[in-house]
């Protein structure tokens, strides 16, 4: 019996998944890998398209976050698999007739530096619900940003590479 393609199937109750995920924050980062030492690059310089999403007008801060460069920064083996990934894409003739035409990645966020993930943490995520949410408490506010982005002083850990990031 043929199984029909993946883009045919149902989604599958990921429920499951989900609940697997919860604090996953608390899971220690083993810093040992080979990969966790690997400098940062910039995206672009591999054909990739993207813009930092909070270099730009977006929904969460409306004007560009101040100090936001637009270049999207990921660690080099990260790129060279996009690179890899968007050069099939462009090249799939199957894909272009499935999607009406070819296309390729644009990547919106990568590596933040300590200075905008405790803006976003501190000021903006909280503001951008406030906002949408009048009738929340404060309590429900920060409850929600905690679920949407991580605290800069719990990840401290994450910011190793602000010194190695190559241009």
């Amino acid at each position: 019996m043929a199984t029909s393609p993946a883009y045919l199937r149902p989604i599958p109750d990921l429920s499951l998944a989900r609940k697997r995920k919860d604090n996953y924050r608390e899971y220690p980062l083993n810093t040992k890998l080979e990969r966790n030492r690997e400098a940062l690059v910039d995206i672009g310089l591999y054909g990739i398209a993207g813009q930092s999403y909070y270099s730009r007008p977006n929904r969460a801060t409306g004007d560009p976050l101040p100090g936001v460069a637009p270049e999207v920064f990921v660690r080099q083996s990260v790129a060279e698999r996009l690179a890899a990934i968007n050069y099939e894409l462009q090249q799939s003739e199957e894909v272009a007739r499935l999607l009406g035409g070819h296309v390729e990645l644009y990547v919106d966020e990568g590596w933040r530096s300590t200075a905008t993930q405790t803006q976003l943490y501190e000021k903006t995520f909280p503001t951008f619900l406030r906002k949408q949410n009048p009738d929340w408490t404060e309590a429900a506010v920060l409850k929600r940003r905690d679920q949407l982005i991580a605290n800069p002083s719990s990840s401290v850990r994450h910011q190793r590479h602000t010194r190695q990031v190559q241009q």
